[in-house]
This record gives structure tokens, C-alpha cells and sequence, in this order.
């Protein structure tokens, strides 16, 4: 008679299927929303980088207009370079389309994707540097509803496992002590896979994590970035008019609240204005903005330009 060969108890077999089972439908859930929240925050860092493109080339272009206007439709702002070329840019929905044409023909075309969003056009020429806004208001709901986050771009002209198996056939005559050896190595086999298949999927599970996290500390760090750098800008251009008004002009600590920023945080702009190098025919405006303004982990960007001290030859 053929020995009866060991095996494992329906019990085991039970406990072990749902077990597995448990732990695999877990571990498939939280992939799956691991996944779905780093793509979102490759979109929201690829609106960024948009957003930042748009804003460089945005006030290169004012920095050298000649004259800014709306155009018709109002979703349309124009404006014309000192050397009779045209730069139009068009609100497209979640796109800002820039054309640059000279004698009537286009030769430059670019599209900038912005968040959707209500984005509109706003020109302030009662100052002596005429100011252009871009707004972005960011509804709480895809389908409309209160505004729940407000983006302003501003820009002024500037005057001038392997599966293992084993084979347990050992013949007609094997001892009891010999199949109780052989059971006990099959079961440590077996559980010595299993634990190498569940860390594996930890491992491949804490390398997404991070990755993750990796990316969203990215997304964190890059909107106090392009904030404080915005007000560093910002600063400067705010030295040059007010030195351009009054030359006796020395500086100030210019409080920026969160509410025009349209965030949750306020910035702090130092400007501080001193004779370049002792002379008296030069002066040096020095700029440094922080945000968030009451932050440990703040973002500070340094602005520096050298001029001469004569109000009527400042740019």
C-alpha cells in the first residue's frame, strides 16, 4: 500500500487564501490611488511650468511695450513694441494663445495652457508705469460656483519572483520521521515565499511613496518660489517709481497681505537704497522679498541694480 503523502489541512488552506486575498485587494487599492494622485500632481506641476513660461514672456513684453490696450473681443490684450511689431495675447478657454505679427503678418505663434479657470484682462493706465493684471479665478466646482483660489500675474512697462518547485515522490518504503522532515521544509518553503512576495510589494509600494512625496514637495516648493520671486520683481519696479517721484526716496518695508497676493500666506519686500560705492552720482537699490512672510520655511529672493542718482535719467 502507497503511504499517504502530507499535505495541508483545509483550515490552512482557507486562512491563507484570505489572507492573500485581503492583502493583495489592499495593496491594489492603494497603487491604484497612488497612481491617480501623482498624475495630478504631474498636471498641477506642469500648469506651473506654464504658468511660469507665460509669465516670463508676459512681462518681457511689457518691460519693452510702447503702448498696451484692450482689444476687442476684451479677451484679447495688445501690445505694441518699439519697433512697430504687434503682440496680441487671446484668452482661449484653458489656453492663452501669443501672436507676434509685423505689417499685418504673423510670424511668431505660441499657446500657453492655463487652469481652468475664469481668466480675464485688466489695464490700470492712471499710473505713471501702466500696470497690466491677469486674473485667474479658480472656481471651488468644475461646474462653477465661488471663487475658491485667485492667480494674478502682474506686469508693469517700465517707464523706458522566481517560482520554485520540489519534487516529494522519495518511494513506497519512506520513514515517518523522513515525511515529517519533508513537510516541515515544504511548509518553511512555502512561508519563506510568501514572505519574500509581501516584501517585494512593500518595497515596490514605499519606492512609489516616495517618489510621490518626492513630487509633491516639489509642487509645494515651487508656488513660494515663483511667489517670492514675483514680489522681488515687483519691488524693484516699486523702488524705481517712487525714486522716480522723489529722490530723496531710501527705502521702506512694503507689506504685501494675502488677500492681494489671493493666497493664504502674506509676503515682505525690503527695499533699501544707498550710494553705489560711496559715490554720490550713483545709487544702488537693493530688494529682498519673503514668502510666506511668517513662515520658518520661507523663500527669500535678493533683486540689486545700480543707477545714476539723477531723477530724470532713471529708467
Amino acid at each position: 500500500m502507497k503511504p499517504r503523502r502530507p499535505g495541508y489541512t483545509l483550515a490552512e488552506l482557507l486562512v491563507v487564501i484570505v489572507l492573500t486575498s485581503t492583502v493583495m485587494g489592499a495593496m491594489t487599492v492603494t497603487l491604484y490611488s497612488l497612481t491617480q494622485a501623482d498624475r495630478t500632481m504631474r498636471d498641477d506641476l506642469d500648469q506651473q511650468i506654464q504658468l511660469q513660461r507665460l509669465t516670463e514672456i508676459l512681462r518681457t513684453d511689457i518691460h519693452q511695450s510702447k503702448d498696451v490696450v484692450l482689444g476687442t473681443p476684451p479677451e484679447r490684450l495688445v501690445v505694441s513694441a518699439g519697433d512697430g511689431s504687434a503682440v496680441s495675447y487671446t484668452i482661449h478657454g484653458d489656453w492663452i494663445d501669443r501672436q507676434v505679427e509685423r505689417d499685418g503678418v504673423a510670424v511668431v505663434g505660441d499657446q500657453y495652457q492655463i487652469p481652468p479657470c475664469a481668466a480675464r484682462w485688466q489695464v490700470d493706465k492712471e499710473r505713471v508705469a501702466p500696470l497690466v493684471v491677469l486674473s485667474l479665478d479658480k472656481t471651488a466646482t468644475p461646474t462653477g460656483g465661488p471663487v475658491a483660489e485667485t492667480i494674478r500675474i502682474m506686469a508693469a512697462r517700465l517707464p523706458a519572483p522566481a517560482r520554485a518547485s520540489q519534487n516529494h515522490s522519495r518511494g513506497a518504503f519512506m520513514s515517518r520521521s523522513t515525511r515529517h522532515q519533508m513537510q516541515r521544509r515544504h511548509r518553511g518553503s512555502m512561508m519563506a515565499a510568501m514572505l519574500l512576495c509581501l516584501l517585494a510589494i512593500m518595497m515596490f509600494s514605499a519606492a512609489l511613496t516616495r517618489s510621490i512625496v518626492l513630487h509633491h514637495r516639489q509642487l509645494q516648493q515651487t508656488n513660494p518660489q515663483q511667489q517670492s520671486l514675483w514680489l522681488a520683481d515687483c519691488g524693484l519696479q516699486r523702488a524705481l517709481y517712487k525714486l522716480s517721484q522723489d529722490a530723496a526716496y531710501r527705502g521702506e518695508t512694503w507689506e504685501v497681505p494675502a488677500g492681494t497676493l489671493g493666497g493664504p500666506d502674506a509676503g515682505l519686500v525690503k527695499i533699501r537704497i544707498e550710494p553705489a560705492g560711496g559715490r554720490d552720482d550713483q545709487l544702488t537699490v537693493f530688494v529682498q522679498s519673503e514668502y510666506p512672510r511668517d513662515s520658518v520655511y520661507r523663500v527669500i529672493h535678493l533683486r540689486e541694480r545700480t543707477l545714476d542718482s539723477n531723477p530724470g535719467e532713471l529708467p
